[in-house]
């Protein structure tokens, strides 16, 4: 009877055993939820008194029972967000039942050897090669007097095993949203449930689509189980408001492909001081971690980028009220999103809005495209057409501040350090022409808004089928001899290079690019506000810099925003502004 309860807590524990993703191959861990359920002072009560303690008196027993699963405020230990820990010995006496040693608990115990010390570290003995034992990571040098009398494959396995019930909890910031970063030990077992790649909702991805985030990392989608996160909230999770809702937060987790620490802080400094000031159209990082000498950035997980949007997931848009509303709303949302990137600074590590007087920290993408565009339905698996209102679709959310920077000048701030590492046919004309202005900076993003809104407008007006007939109608000979191409080569830039009189260069936009806006202004169903937002584009975004101080050249980003506030405001309070053909 004693020997079947002994096994009953262990085949439990053993049917709590989470299964990982690919990525971390045979390994499993049990939810920190499940050991709180299991290890009861009743639970481990009946373990002890049976087969697994019988070494133990009842009284003794009884007192371990309380020891084990009391939690006592720890008086010199804090988490990561100075909060209070507590320690307990849930954690080892799961351990030890899974090894069949539970009566050993008694000698944890005497010892104070608890959870807090977890994990215990191999320290490899002077005396023989290949034979180790356990040690406390505060003081590796002292002898731990409860594993005397273990085999080395018992004290391997007690090594192994405690990882199991080791899987992290990745907590939200504290403060002004500040950023976590966890330095996890390489054996650490991650609390994921599997790579999300296959898709539920009737859209097939393949692997390439999947890496949402963009070029300076691979992103793979997972789910991170409810009990070891704390982004419901955040992510607006039915668990968050209701204890016996299902969690329903997935999660993109890039993996920068640089093991170099300085990038790495680059790169997050970059997208903690946009997620200081969280935007509704701008990606925010939840957490970072450091695991296998690799750096890990963990996202909310989009349902697909805009390109994909255009193709797969309405490739032919309704021309009605609230297909308009929501793309005026995006659009104008995704200039304000990049404002606040161009026009904020850093102060006492908190966004400020820029004043003129003070040195600024001034911001740019770097990479604004389709693919870094990232679309979030206002529930997983919604089908956009059956959205009543625009907010029912869902947000467009710019993502991959890998390629931008803050710096303290207000031109262009970074330097093209090669063709590769930036989208190649929205790239801006100033790349390609040899008068200083090879930099990439806010002038830069606003030449790539204004390709990314063009073709905003052409899927509106003609769907999937339209844009790819733009894409191939300004598919012309690249004469970039910059990057080593020849007229053989065909690109699908929204512009030329042109050699003067005098052997210079000099680009302009495609004719091919303009007729195709006087197409889309005569096409029967472009409205007053197409008209006018191709007009914005035509004549303030996709200019082409001449560096002539009395000249203008593009819009800044607040020009832009402000265009597109009026112009979404009028659509809100106008259905025929927004919707009726309109002739010009």
């Amino acid at each position: 009877h004693s020997r079947s309860n002994k096994s009953k807590l262990q085949i439990r524990l053993f049917e709590s055993l989470h299964p990982l993703d690919d990525h971390q191959g045979h390994k499993h861990f049990i939810p920190i939820n499940f050991i709180n359920a299991l290890i009861t002072e009743e639970a481990v009560r009946r373990e002890l008194s049976g087969a697994g303690g019988k070494s133990l008196g009842q009284d003794e027993v009884a007192k371990l029972a309380q020891q084990i699963t009391r939690l006592e405020p720890d008086g010199n230990s804090t988490d990561a967000g100075h909060r209070q820990r507590y320690k307990t010995f849930r954690r080892i006496f799961a351990t030890l039942v899974c090894l069949e040693k539970s009566s050993a608990i008694a000698k944890f115990v005497q010892e104070d050897i608890n959870d807090l010390d977890l994990p215990l570290l191999r320290v490899p003995r002077d005396t023989s090669q290949g034979l180790y034992d356990l040690r406390c990571s505060r003081d590796t040098k002292k002898d731990l007097k409860i594993f005397r009398g273990w085999s080395q494959f018992q004290i391997r396995h007690f090594e192994e095993w405690q990882w199991t019930m080791l899987a992290p909890f990745f907590a939200m910031g504290d403060g002004d949203r500040e950023v976590r970063h966890y330095k996890l030990h390489h054996q650490v077992i991650l609390p994921f449930l599997g790579d999300q790649s296959a898709e539920q909702d009737g859209v097939q991805h393949d692997q390439q689509s999947l890496e949402l985030l963009g070029g300076s990392g691979r992103v793979f989608k997972t789910l991170i189980h409810y009990k070891h996160h704390g982004f419901h909230r955040v992510l607006k999770c039915p668990s968050a408001v209701s204890a016996g809702e299902e969690c329903t937060c997935v999660f993109a987790i890039k993996r920068l492909h640089s093991q170099d620490e300085k990038y790495f802080h680059r790169e997050v400094d970059t997208l903690k001081r946009v997620s200081r000031r969280p935007h509704d159209h701008l990606i925010s990082l939840l957490v970072t971690y450091e695991h296998n000498h690799s750096y890990f950035l963990v996202f909310p997980c989009a349902e697909a980028d805009l390109e994909t949007y255009w193709e797969e997931v309405e490739p032919e848009p309704f021309m009605n009220r609230t297909t308009v509303d929501w793309m005026a709303q995006q659009c104008k949302g995704l200039a304000h999103g990049i404002t606040q990137i161009h026009e904020h600074r850093s102060s006492s590590g908190s966004f400020e809005l820029q004043q003129p007087s003070n040195p600024t920290l001034l911001g740019h993408h770097g990479d604004i495209k389709p693919e870094n565009v990232l679309w979030f339905p206002r529930s997983r698996g919604s089908p956009p057409k059956v959205a009543d209102t625009d907010s029912e679709r869902g947000t467009l959310k710019l993502s991959d501040f890998g390629l931008g920077s803050f710096s303290n000048h207000r031109t262009q701030s970074r330097s093209l350090p090669s063709f590769f590492g930036i989208t190649f046919n929205y790239r801006a004309p100033e790349c390609d022409l040899n008068q200083g202005q090879n930099t990439k900076g806010r002038q830069y993003d606003v030449w790539t808004l204004g390709c990314l809104y063009l073709e905003f407008i052409t899927w509106l007006l003609g769907g999937k089928e339209l844009l790819d007939a733009f894409r191939e109608a300004r598919t012309t000979p690249d004469h970039s001899m910059r990057y080593g191409y020849t007229n053989e080569i065909k690109s699908d830039t929204f512009f030329q290079v042109e050699l003067n009189e005098n052997g210079g260069t000099f680009a302009i936009v495609k004719p091919e690019v303009t007729d195709f806006i006087d197409k889309l202004h005569d096409r029967q169903n472009c409205t007053k506000f197409l008209h006018d937002f191709l007009d914005l584009v035509q004549n303030h975004l996709l200019v082409v810099l001449q560096g002539k101080p009395e000249k203008l050249d593009r819009f800044d980003i607040k020009q832009v925003h402000l265009e597109l506030a009026r112009m979404a405001g009028e659509c809100r309070v106008s259905e025929d502004y927004g919707c009726k053909p309109h002739s010009r």
